[in-house]
């Protein structure tokens, strides 16, 4: 079960990188491209763990090893998910600023509801964690 999951994770973030590395063809250089990728991501992560700290509050774990496996797991996949509401959005959006392809009123409009979107996503990933942090320690418990 734990290598599906592994081979889940190495699919995802193959994806989140390919998807994004697409959506930044307008920036100068592959450095910048790989700048843009590795800082992004390390901004993804540090994000994703606040969401889980947050949706942690209020889950009693019995073990702390199995806290910190589940934060692991859960971190794994949610990075590059998160990455992928985000990066190749902001990448599109840059590229489209320098190629004078948007309007300053849509690009307002762009910015907007992007931003509205990620506060609806993150409200509900803070419930979709809490909801799945709960029923991991049920499962663990039937299974002990």
């Amino acid at each position: 079960m734990a290598g599906m999951i592994y081979i889940l994770i190495i699919v995802l973030f193959a994806v989140y990188i390919l998807w994004t590395w697409n959506n930044t063809k307008s920036f100068e250089g592959i450095l910048n491209r790989i700048s843009y990728l590795c800082i992004g991501t390390v901004f993804i992560a540090f994000a994703t763990y606040i969401i889980f700290n947050i949706s942690n509050n209020g889950v009693n774990y019995p073990e702390e090893e199995m806290e910190k496996l589940v934060r692991n797991m859960i971190l794994l996949v949610f990075i590059p998910m998160n990455g992928f509401c985000v990066l190749p959005q902001i990448g599109n959006i840059i590229g489209k600023i320098k190629n004078n392809e948007i309007s300053n009123e849509k690009l307002k409009r762009k910015i907007i509801t992007f931003v509205i979107s990620i506060i609806i996503l993150i409200i509900f990933e803070i419930f979709y964690l809490k909801n799945t942090q709960t029923q991991i320690i049920a499962i663990m418990n039937v299974l002990k």
